[in-house]
């Protein structure tokens, strides 16, 4: 036999199961306990008590809200389930337009007929390249042109001031590239602010309205 114990005035099940040889009797009642005896597997303690001398359906009591989750009933796995509330689902989803931003503005950009590199890394070397040139120190030493995103080179016959032409040409085709992914973001954000409904938010895209 196996027993589990239930508080006489819930009904609710509460402490270990026991199991016992047949002939050993029940086990000794905590205060304020009684015991159910049953063979096989135990009550599910959040979907039954113990009312009457039965063992009945009971709904337990529903979890408290939070500003980020809310709590729904589901029957069909007699739980109390949590989801995202739709604040918290807007502010998950403006986070993925940061990704979104973050991704696109190091993704290569296509200037002057070709990809060029266009991440954290390249934007520093067109900089300082370009502060150098500014300055009137030249090209450096053993310059053999700039590459792109496909390994090609550009500009290894240029002088000075026509790779700072380019140069800033694309630092500026990259700056104009980003201010627009900024001005999209800030549309996505401003329309998901205006949703209504989770199914709203859940149905939203984020594929489009990128430059």
């Amino acid at each position: 036999m196996r027993f589990a114990f239930f508080a006489w005035d819930t009904g609710l099940f509460e402490g270990p199961i026991i199991d016992r040889p047949d002939n050993a009797g029940y086990p000794a009642l905590p205060a304020g306990c009684g015991v159910w005896a049953f063979d096989g597997d135990a009550p599910d303690r959040l979907r039954y008590r113990v009312q009457d001398a039965l063992l009945v359906e009971y709904q337990p009591d529903k979890p408290a809200d939070s500003a980020d989750l809310a709590w729904v009933w589901n029957a069909d796995v007699w739980r109390w389930v949590s989801q995202p509330t739709l604040s918290a689902l807007v502010r998950r989803m403006q986070a993925q337009v940061d990704v979104q931003v973050e991704l696109r503005t190091a993704a290569p950009i296509r200037f002057d007929g070709a990809l060029f590199d266009a991440d954290a890394t390249s934007r520093g070397r067109i900089s300082g390249l370009l502060q150098q040139l500014v300055l009137g120190l030249g090209l450096p030493a053993g310059w053999v042109g700039w590459r792109d995103a496909d390994n090609a080179m550009h500009w290894s016959a240029a002088s000075a001031d026509d790779v700072r032409a380019s140069l800033a040409a694309l630092a500026r085709a990259i700056s104009d590239r980003e201010q627009a992914l900024l001005c999209a973001a800030w549309r996505h954000k401003t329309a998901l602010g205006m949703l209504t409904t989770i199914d709203d938010v859940l149905a939203y895209s984020l594929a489009a309205g990128w430059p």
